[in-house]
């Protein structure tokens, strides 16, 4: 894919609604995004291109805690991308990395960057790749192959170690598949 492809998207409809919207956004805010995403936006703004999110009191009148949650999805029916040019481009990027020539990533990197109205960076290494990745694909779905991808590499991850190695099966299609182990 090269800039100004169309996504390739998983498209839904009032009878099939888009999950994160559904459990993570507007219609119920059961997950909520981890603090890291709202320290990049506001460490810049515009990031909030890439990080929509809204933000919801928490109940306890103690602790007065304020929880934050996506708005990438803002309907039941929005499409999530499945592939991007701009994932392509990180992905290329991070094949320059692993080739040692940070300036042909650091290319790559801008123009995603460019696309959404960010600033250029001046260094290209996997800690950026990884951040950079980390805000083009939130909410995605894809963070959890490159969590386990660069679990050994990079330890900035919040989950424990060992977890969320797998997506989980449903119990429905465990119990429709005799060849399934009982969990």
């Amino acid at each position: 894919m090269v800039p100004g492809d169309a996504p390739f998207e998983v498209e839904y409809s009032s009878e099939v609604t888009n999950y994160y919207w559904r459990e993570a956004g507007e219609a119920r805010k059961q997950a909520v995004i981890d603090i890291r995403f709202i320290n990049y936006v506001e460490t810049d703004p515009l990031e909030a291109v890439r990080i929509p999110f809204g933000e919801i009191a928490g109940k306890d009148t103690v602790l007065k805690a304020t929880y934050y949650y996506q708005k990438k999805y803002p309907e039941n029916d929005s499409p999530i991308p499945v592939i991007t040019w701009q994932e392509n481009h990180l992905m290329l990027a991070e094949v320059a990395l692993r080739n040692d020539d940070p300036g042909t990533a650091l290319n790559f990197i801008n123009e995603v960057r460019a696309s959404h109205g960010l600033a250029d960076l001046v260094d290209a290494n996997m800690t950026v790749l990884m951040e950079e990745r980390d805000k083009e694909l939130v909410f995605t779905g894809i963070r959890l192959p490159d969590q386990r991808r660069w679990d050994d590499e990079l330890d900035t991850w919040h989950l424990d170690e060992g977890k969320w190695m797998y997506l989980p099966i449903t119990e429905g299609e465990r119990n429709a598949n005799d060849y399934l182990p009982d969990v």
